[in-house]
């Protein structure tokens, strides 16, 4: 699902800053209602990967553009509020899925719980078909689509890189966090429902505290200052995810606290480092990041556990991630007070 990012993350971003944004989300909500629909009725191994990979392109290109079209709107004003609204789409998702999803795909069977995904895949295509309008172009489009990749790639700038990498390392924590705590509980003797209900208790700081961590960052600034914090305090609690079955709720409800400090001053960040022009490419490498700690992540977590026997591994790879997220938006911060003014300053950027 996560593999096909690493490829079209990049080009999918610089599509959205060619053909703008309503065109590329609507291919892009199409993917993924075919995608699931492959999944759904496939009878062989094969279709059902070639449904996740379908999927996968339409989501990851999702992705780049929803963030896109809300930096479009809030430009000039309310970035940080309108972020933390965004960013709690994720964790409501993520809520309902460990817990409906799950008591559904037990009952009903899993082909169910998938036809679910296409049917909301349908209705917000439906609904981002009517409701979506593009904000009026105040820049120029992207001046070349035959080199555009390479030329794009080359004058991003590393300040995005950096971080788009700390948000791979933090996703490659969190997803590996959401594969394998359920399994890990359930092997202490709770049921798979409650497993899942715990596992989604992370999801609720964002939810809960993604607007409020918005308005700060409109007030103070300081993005990456909320992202390190974030990431410190999550790689110390989830060191104690291993021994603590006994007093598992305050510390899912803890790494949840700390999980909202980082999405949204992530989103808030990136049109602060790219061009108005170049920020479907700029959400288009943070993407790409992303995808590859998605993949990569809940892999090298999953053969620690393999390897050793022991969850309490998988733990610890999880909060090495963590603390790298905090690590590479400090270079970030280095680097930036090193560099000229932000394109947030110029001129072009308070069109």
């Amino acid at each position: 699902f996560a593999l096909p990012g690493l490829i079209i993350s990049i080009p999918a971003g610089i599509m959205a800053d060619s053909f703008g944004v309503k065109r590329i989300g609507i291919l892009a909500l199409s993917f993924m209602i075919v995608g699931t629909v492959i999944l759904a009725t496939a009878n062989n191994f094969t279709l059902l990967i070639i449904g996740r990979a379908v999927s996968g392109i339409g989501a990851m290109t999702l992705a780049i553009v929803s963030p896109q079209a809300v930096a479009q709107w809030f430009r000039q004003r309310g970035m940080g509020v309108a972020m933390g609204i965004f960013n709690t789409a994720m964790p409501l998702g993520t809520i309902i899925s460990l817990n409906a999803l799950a008591v559904m795909a037990e009952n009903l069977g899993w082909r169910a719980s998938t036809w679910t995904g296409a049917a909301v895949s349908g209705l917000a295509l439906v609904a981002f078909s009517v409701v979506y309008q593009s904000p009026p172009r105040t820049v120029p489009p992207v001046e070349s689509r035959g080199n555009g990749i390479i030329a794009g790639i080359k004058g991003a700038g590393l300040p995005i890189w950096l971080v788009g990498l700390s948000w791979g390392w933090f996703n490659a924590s969190v997803i590996s966090l959401f594969t394998f705590t359920p399994d890990f509980l359930v092997r202490t003797g709770i049921g798979l429902g409650y497993a899942g209900f715990l596992t989604s208790l992370v999801m609720g700081g964002p939810l809960l505290l993604s607007p409020g961590i918005g308005f700060l960052l409109d007030r103070v600034g300081r993005k990456d200052i909320f992202i390190g914090v974030g990431g410190l305090f999550m790689a110390g609690l989830l060191l104690l995810v291993p021994g603590a079955t006994s007093g598992i709720v305050p510390l899912m409800i803890g790494i949840g606290v700390a999980n909202a400090f980082i999405p949204a001053p992530v989103f808030a960040l990136i049109p602060d480092v790219v061009k108005p022009q170049n920020l479907g490419l700029g959400f288009g490498i943070v993407s790409a990041m992303l995808n590859l700690g998605v993949v990569v992540g809940p892999y090298l977590a999953g053969l620690s556990r393999d390897v050793t026997g022991s969850y309490q591994t998988s733990f610890w790879s999880m909060a090495f991630f963590s603390l790298l997220t905090t690590v590479t938006i400090t270079a970030f911060h280095f680097k930036r007070s090193q560099s000229p003014p932000s394109p947030s300053s110029s001129p072009a950027r308070e069109e």
